[in-house]
């Protein structure tokens, strides 16, 4: 079984059969995926806020992976081995949006750097929670 890679550089933003797969591998393979946070990558200080819409109105997905033989209607198992998180993320409040959009009355982002799987978050300190999507 082979292990591949695939860089963040070839991401989409649809997901759609009529794309083109950015790699092909044979079942049982191991693929390592580099992705993007849901923005992108385009936020990388505090001043950057999310008073403008996405670029391109969707979160980015690296792909897509073709796998020999799969045909449409399987079901394919995957296993997600580990995430790594990156030194920083950002955390981001957009008025009338989120959880709590009767509290939020302006834009504010504030970049938190992740040491050790700890988020940094003023005097804060929390675990982070990896996960996919």
């Amino acid at each position: 079984m082979a292990t591949h890679h695939l860089s963040r550089e070839q991401i989409v933003y649809v997901l759609d059969k009529s794309l083109p797969p950015a790699l092909e591998v044979e079942p049982g393979d191991t693929v390592i995926f580099d992705t993007y946070d849901a923005r992108s990558g385009t936020i990388q200080s505090d001043d950057h806020l999310l008073d403008h819409p996405h670029p391109v109105g969707s979160n980015p997905a690296t792909g897509p992976v073709y796998v020999r033989g799969a045909e449409p209607g399987d079901g394919l198992c995957v296993t997600i081995d580990s995430i790594e998180l990156a030194d920083a993320g950002f955390l981001a409040v957009k008025k009338g949006e989120g959880l709590l959009p009767h509290r939020a009355d302006t834009y504010a982002t504030r970049i938190v750097p992740v040491v050790d799987g700890v988020v940094h978050f003023g005097d804060l300190r929390f675990a982070a929670n990896p996960m996919v999507g």
